[in-house]
């Protein structure tokens, strides 16, 4: 393994020049102001990409679901399914999945899984939310109709972990699936 090396030190009489080494290599404070207006207002013109993207996303899960239709399903599918049973079931949108970055990453998740779970078998892993999302509801509805505390599936737990996807193998054993 390779050791780091360690600078020297910087002798006292050179911080006058360290100083405008930095403002040089960094501008001054109105020009790090200026730089991250430009960061803020290229990250929000990429949200609305992004927002975009994911409407039309949503659209088509609309669609798919009303012909039933599960053909070209990929990892993107998924996610933008997982949106809208969300919305179903609790009444809510997912906004942790709002931001681009949360959207890639549960994408990821969901591309990973499928290869991993359900051998890449996209319409498995439909079988597999279509009865994840109809327990919950079942759930819910129990929630709503006797005031107890309880827990919503978040994307991390639907894509991140096996643990729902054990719970549906187990649950087609019991039923001789």
């Amino acid at each position: 393994m390779r050791r780091p090396k360690i600078a020297a030190p910087v002798p006292d009489n050179s911080n006058a020049a360290a100083l405008a080494s930095m403002v040089a290599f960094l501008g001054t404070p109105a020009d790090q102001a200026s730089c991250k207006q430009k960061v803020q207002k290229a990250k929000k013109t990429r949200g609305n990409t992004t927002a975009a993207q994911r409407q039309q996303h949503l659209a088509d899960i609309e669609a798919r679901i009303a012909r039933q239709d599960w053909s070209g399903t990929n990892a993107t599918t998924l996610v933008a399914l997982y949106w809208v049973c969300h919305v179903k079931v609790y009444g809510v949108p997912p906004l942790e999945l709002d931001t681009s970055e949360a959207w890639r990453r549960a994408t990821m998740l969901a591309g990973g899984l499928v290869k991993k779970q359900f051998e890449g078998d996209y319409h498995t892993a439909i079988k597999w939310m279509r009865w994840v999302w109809t327990r919950e509801q079942r759930r819910e509805e129990y929630r709503r109709n006797n005031p107890s505390g309880g827990t919503r599936i978040g994307w991390l737990w639907m894509f991140g972990r096996a643990t729902l996807v054990t719970d549906w193998r187990a649950e087609r054993i019991r039923k001789g699936a």
